[in-house]
């Protein structure tokens, strides 16, 4: 069991992977807290859809789907000995940064994964944001991602390339991965996956957006418009009230 650190430039599946690895957890009935929804809907079974055929046939509605969902991660279960499960928390610089000190309870929560049967992951977009404490004792879990060029050409029209496969690679130490450019074979493990709907649709991408009231705001085009008729408006009332003093003087 030990500490882990998920890296990888925006939208290349930081999330995307670790709530692929919640639901491979949740599957074998492991407990496993997160600190971002993760609702998993289990696919119909060959038996299911066939019974589900039959009960359309007789008008019924179908068998609901089974659903696995992992914890909700609270900052507090830190210091109250959490031992044997998974925990992964996202945007982890929020709570582990680099300017902050750890307390005496996350350093020894960190520093005791192995004796607890703990496995945590901790998801930044540059792992220099996480503390220095937690960089030198966690593995490196580098993600990339290759996009299906023939997306564009689907029948929905889509503005965007979907995921193809993602690559994980994983170091055992935050040297190695520095390294790994000039040697190769500081890499520990390469694993390949394919983009899966079914958990891409397990996790909420926008759960850190707040919430806010529409914003009223204004075109460039339309404030530089404005300014013009203003500048006219001005000038105008100007030339009308020249007119005007040399009627009365007349």
């Amino acid at each position: 069991m030990s500490s882990n650190i998920i890296s990888a430039a925006p939208s290349q599946g930081k999330s995307y992977w670790a709530t692929f690895l919640s639901v491979m957890l949740l599957k074998d009935k492991k407990i496993v807290y997160t600190n971002y929804p993760v609702i998993y809907t289990v696919p119909y079974t060959l038996k299911e859809l066939i019974i589900n055929i039959y009960r359309k046939l007789r008008k019924k509605p179908p068998i609901p789907h089974k659903q696995l969902s992992t914890r909700k991660w609270k900052d507090e279960y830190v210091s109250m000995g959490l031992h044997d499960c998974t925990i992964i928390l996202d945007e982890a610089y929020k709570l582990v940064n680099c300017h902050t000190r750890l307390t005496d309870e996350q350093h020894d929560f960190f520093a005791t994964t192995g004796h607890n049967n703990v496995d945590v992951y901790v998801i930044a977009q540059n792992y220099r944001r996480i503390n220095l404490i937690i960089r030198e004792m966690a593995t490196f879990i580098i993600i990339s991602k290759f996009s299906n060029p023939l997306s564009l050409l689907s029948k929905e029209g889509r503005k965007q390339l979907t995921p193809l496969v993602f690559t994980v690679r994983t170091y055992l130490s935050e040297r190695d991965y520095q390294m790994s450019g000039i040697k190769a074979d500081l890499l520990y493990e390469k694993t390949r996956h394919f983009f899966r709907k079914d958990i891409a649709s397990a996790y909420n991408t926008q759960y850190y957006r707040k919430k806010a009231k529409p914003i009223e705001s204004i075109t460039w085009l339309d404030d530089m418009n404005n300014e013009s008729l203003a500048t006219w408006t001005i000038e105008n009332n100007k030339k009308e009230e020249e007119m005007k003093k040399e009627f009365i003087n007349d």
